[in-house]
């Protein structure tokens, strides 16, 4: 199967991907709820600035946009939710939400 470009489209068990672009954040703030009521450690960690550079996107993340709050669970599982938002170069604004499990 291919799409209007001739370029493999994407199947359900076979995605076809493309690097798009990478981010580096700077994390300088935190903050730690230890043994909360439901088992867990709650953290915050703020976004004080960061770049984006790739081939698809190139721009700044903005200073003070969000963070990534995370539950890090008894089992050693870090679950997290991390919002910021990204300026691309010709000014626009993309706000990025990112939730996930890390293991191991």
């Amino acid at each position: 199967m291919t799409n209007d470009n001739s370029n493999p489209a994407s199947e359900f068990d076979k995605p076809v991907l493309e690097f798009a672009f990478e981010i580096d954040l700077d994390f300088r703030r935190a903050h730690h709820i230890p043994n909360t009521p439901a088992g867990f450690t709650r953290s915050a960690v703020y976004v004080d600035g960061g770049r984006v550079s790739g081939p698809r996107l190139n721009g700044r993340v903005v200073p003070g946009s969000g963070g990534d709050w995370a539950q890090i669970r008894p089992d050693g599982t870090l679950a997290f939710d991390a919002r910021y938002m990204i300026e691309e170069e010709d000014g626009t604004l993309i706000l990025l939400k990112n939730s996930g499990y890390l293991w191991g």
